[in-house]
């Protein structure tokens, strides 16, 4: 997740395997002790980025960014991966990455 202007993300996605047909990204802030995701936005995009214009801002947050894929040939791919981001004084650092499928 790089900035793209003040508060806002840009998700980009670079595949080695077929071209799917869109992505779909949502944005959440995360609450790491009850485990719970409050929505900020969602988009579904063809191409190789999607963008959201506002995020918190305040350090320390937890951002969830849940990415996944339309394929009809790779039906697994409409499972997200989950990437979590803490927000920092110098921007937002990955801190975590699942693949469970949950």
């Amino acid at each position: 997740m790089a900035g793209h202007g003040a508060g806002a993300a840009l998700v980009r996605v670079v595949h080695v395997a077929d071209e799917p047909a869109s992505y779909h990204v949502a944005w959440g802030v995360y609450d790491d002790v009850s485990g719970t995701t409050s929505g900020l936005g969602e988009i579904t995009a063809a191409g190789h980025q999607a963008s959201l214009t506002r995020l918190p801002d305040q350090v320390g947050t937890l951002v969830q960014v849940d990415v996944s894929a339309v394929s009809p040939a790779h039906q697994s791919w409409s499972v997200p991966i989950h990437g979590y981001f803490r927000r920092t004084g110098n921007g937002w650092r990955l801190v975590g990455l699942d693949r469970s499928g949950r």
